[in-house]
């Protein structure tokens, strides 16, 4: 203000002719009363008018920056629906006019420019079986005024089928009418195809014989147990979620466990093989044999282990095993005494005497153990004379032990197993090698009754009374098709 008032005076003192004209003292207090406010006034327009350019310059630079970031933001938008292959659409229900993303332009294979979008267009694109559904379920979403969620299929403008997912909302007026709906289109074909594939796997785990488990590699709890593992654990697949492989191990800390896998995950080894024990849920133990891989192809990678029961086997090997002892034990005692014959000939009576009571005991607990075991268990000498039938045994033929004694194994097989299984056991004591343990095939067997049933045979090869002598142990495999089923 100052300034415009010096301004202002010097001007006044440099113009005569104005000192002229107001001659009056009246004049000249009324003139130094109005030139600073015009000198006031033309200082506050002039840096008004400075501040709106610097203020106008500064927008400017503001609305260039938010193009440029609106068009980032668009770029990456585009980016993103492409990758997510996910596009938008919007639909005027007053017009029906539709607008489209490139990228739904892109999952129907259509040209925007060369496409009458509207409501009608984008139905011709769904699949003629699933028209109608979609259609009903856009029209009661329409009249609920709420979102709606769908999947069908469509056909794209080169002629292939494809599926895909919708989800919209409504936007209402005032008066709570639909007047817009907004929604995303997503092709979900690879990702369905995906799903059908694992479906698939899972239903071949689940019916499989072995356990199989499948657990993360960093935290060991499991991410899958198939139906064989649960039936022999008793737990649900819920108390799995939270367990881990340690937990079913009582042979194992996780420490020791960790020291277990280290080779895998370190790729020292593409599969350990070891034998251990699984606890079940009521307390009881079994034993098994696991196989052990690491797949690292997998978000995360995981561990797969095949896991057989092994009970049955390890019964069967220690039965013979104890059995050979003390043959072994009862060869050597005998030995023994014979040598002390003429010291003592009654002493000796009296020993074999003990040993054949002994004999008893354990001929009748080992003839107990057979008949209380699941599997039927023959036991056949080298003409494939039956010897031995125990219960499991009846009850899988229909026949009792005094109808099978004597008659030949291949009564009880049909098919060509019928005429294969006499020549088999024949061949087999040709060679002198002994049978391997554990030699299994799976058989037709024949009822009583002449009905069949589909078996496994394994058959193990001893001696007994210095007479060579096959035990097979027969599962019947229709019964546990039907309970897997």
């Amino acid at each position: 203000m100052l300034l415009g008032f010096s301004v202002i005076v010097i001007g006044y003192l440099n113009i005569p002719a104005l000192a002229q004209v107001w001659v009056s003292m009246q004049s000249n207090v009324l003139l130094v009363i109005l030139l600073p406010v015009l000198g006031t006034f033309i200082v506050l327009f002039v840096s008004l008018s400075f501040k709106a350019w610097r203020k106008g310059e500064s927008l400017q630079k503001c609305l260039e920056d938010e193009v440029s970031m609106r068009s980032k933001v668009e770029r990456d938008l585009i980016r993103a629906q492409e990758i997510s292959k996910t596009g938008n659409w919007i639909l005027e229900l007053s017009s029906q006019e539709m607008r489209w993303s490139n990228e739904v332009c892109r999952i129907l294979d259509c040209i925007p420019n060369d496409t009458d979008m509207n409501f009608q267009s984008f139905l011709n694109f769904v699949h003629p079986d699933d028209r109608s559904f979609v259609e009903k379920e856009i029209q009661k979403a329409i009249g609920l005024g709420t979102a709606f969620y769908m999947t069908h299929r469509i056909i794209r403008g080169d002629g292939s089928i494809r599926m895909v997912k919708q989800r919209s909302e409504i936007y209402l007026d005032q008066k709570g009418e639909a007047t817009r709906i907004l929604g995303t289109l997503q092709d979900i074909t690879d990702q369905k195809k995906m799903e059908n594939l694992a479906a698939d796997l899972g239903r071949i785990v689940d019916k499989s014989f072995n356990e199989i488990y499948t657990f993360d590699a960093d935290t060991l709890k499991f991410t899958k147990v198939n139906l064989a593992a649960r039936l022999n654990l008793r737990y649900s697949m819920e108390e799995l979620d939270e367990m881990t492989l340690v937990d079913l191990n009582p042979e194992y800390t996780h420490e020791q466990f960790e020291e277990k896998i280290a080779p895998l995950k370190r790729g020292d080894e593409s599969v350990t093989v070891f034998e251990t024990v699984h606890k079940r849920k009521n307390g009881t133990l079994y034993p098994v044999d696991v196989r052990l891989q690491l797949s690292i192809n997998e978000v995360r990678p995981q561990f797969v282990a095949i896991v057989q029961d092994i009970s049955d086997r390890k019964n069967i090997e220690s039965l013979f095993s104890k059995t050979q002892e003390d043959n072994d034990k009862r060869l050597q005692e005998r030995t023994s005494s014979l040598t002390k014959l003429n010291k003592d000939f009654q002493v000796e009576i009296d020993e074999q005497k003990k040993i054949i009571e002994a004999l008893g005991v354990r001929e009748k607990r080992l003839a107990e153990i057979l008949n209380n075991t699941e599997d039927g268990i023959v036991a056949i000498d080298k003409e494939g004379t039956i010897h031995s039938f125990n219960r499991a045994a009846e009850y899988l033929f229909g026949l009792n032990i005094d109808e099978a004694l004597g008659q030949n194994i291949s009564t009880l097989m049909t098919g060509p197993e019928g005429s294969y299984s006499g020549e088999y056991f024949k061949n087999l004591l040709q060679s002198e090698k002994p049978a391997p343990l554990g030699l299994r095939r799976v058989v037709t067997a024949r009822k009583k009754d002449g009905s069949t049933f589909s078996a496994e045979l394994t058959v193990k090869e001893t001696v007994i009374e210095e007479q060579r002598m096959f035990i097979g142990l027969i599962r019947n495999l229709t019964e546990k098709e039907e309970f897997d089923h």
